[in-house]
């Protein structure tokens, strides 16, 4: 892949300064397309196939002949949507790099949506919030990566007080997210604020300690609440595949910038004639979105929502089965186990 207008290679900071004003140190689009054609059209190549496996999935949807509701099935299209929403923002911004900035805000603004979603689908499968504490009452919460700890924070019982930290902690996120994003714009309009400036006299490192810090929050959060649900789900909900492939997004558009910043200021490229190193290291990050995506689409379209059973015979009898298996449940036999999902893998 030709970067030659990209990067140079012997550290030269000629040309436009590393550190300035954000629209007088990213190119126009022209000037990217003719430095990087061929990672460009990579990445329009995998956007594609993520957007086509979208389709693919909605096709199938639509093939279900009942669902619980409309919002279920909402639901899930909002979460299918992830995928390509995400990977066209991050392509717009390494095709037109000067609206980085907005895509960047978009997708975290989409992002924190499904995280919403996807926290109260968990729920919806027990039926209703009350039903779920009902059905989890005296189940410990799954600490990860501890398996025999002792201490009294990892021995905390699922009640009504932890599913309410849970949700605080993981849906803070959705507002603080979108909240920085706002503010980074405004600050950017000023000449304030430069993706991948790890300057104190740059707003971008203040906002990113902030996205940092409520990632920091919802990460964990997530995943303790889904390893402490997951084992009472049905499998055929995939719940973990779908947890595991969200975490994922979260992460790598967020933390990712910050590790890029980091490896660009440690001279692993260098200014060009037509970028600067802040706005260079967040094209990079832009660019490596879209492949990671692009992969993880691929796993959502094989384990997430699978089709491995006849679309001709969907179950009508999902509320009654699932009630029933959920009283009849055994430490052999988990909670939600014999209950159906009402397109048989959603």
């Amino acid at each position: 892949m030709d970067f030659s207008l990209l990067s140079t290679s012997n550290g030269s900071t000629s040309g436009r300064n590393c550190v300035t004003v954000f629209e007088e140190q990213v190119p126009y689009s022209h000037e990217v397309i003719r430095g990087a054609i061929v990672p460009l059209v990579v990445g329009l190549f995998c956007a594609c196939i993520t957007w086509a496996l979208f389709g693919v999935q909605l096709f199938r949807i639509s093939q279900y002949r009942t669902f619980r509701s409309q919002t279920w099935l909402g639901r899930h299209v909002l979460i299918l949507l992830l995928f390509p929403v995400v990977e066209t923002c991050h392509l717009l911004a390494a095709f037109v790099p000067r609206s980085m900035i907005f895509c960047q805000f978009v997708a975290n603004a989409y992002i924190s949506v499904v995280l919403v979603v996807f926290f109260f689908q968990v729920i919806s499968y027990f039926g209703s919030e009350e039903e779920m504490l009902s059905q989890m009452k005296g189940v410990s919460v799954v600490q990860p990566f501890c398996c025999s700890c002792t201490w009294d924070w990892c021995q905390q019982e699922f009640d009504r007080k932890r599913l309410s930290q849970f949700r605080k902690f993981t849906l803070q996120y959705s507002v603080v997210q979108p909240a920085v994003g706002f503010i980074g714009s405004v600050f950017a309009a000023d000449g304030n604020f430069t993706p991948g400036a790890l300057s104190f006299d740059n707003a971008y490192i203040y906002l990113q300690a902030i996205s940092v810090v409520s990632l920091l929050l919802c990460l964990p959060s997530l995943m303790r609440f889904n390893l402490t649900t997951q084992q009472f789900i049905n499998k055929r909900f995939r719940s973990s595949a779908k947890f595991y492939a969200i975490w994922l997004v979260l992460l790598l558009t967020n933390a990712q910038l910050l590790l890029f910043s980091i490896i660009g200021g440690a001279g692993a490229w260098h200014c060009s004639e037509i970028w600067a190193l802040p706005t260079l290291s967040a094209w990079y990050q832009h660019f490596t979105v879209v492949y990671e995506v692009a992969v993880l689409s691929v796993f959502v379209h094989l384990y997430a929502f699978p089709s491995d059973i006849s679309l001709d015979k969907p179950d009508s009898h999902y509320v009654t089965d699932l009630h029933s298996s959920v009283s009849d449940a055994t430490e052999d036999q988990p909670l939600l186990a014999g209950g159906k999902s009402p397109d048989g893998n959603l």
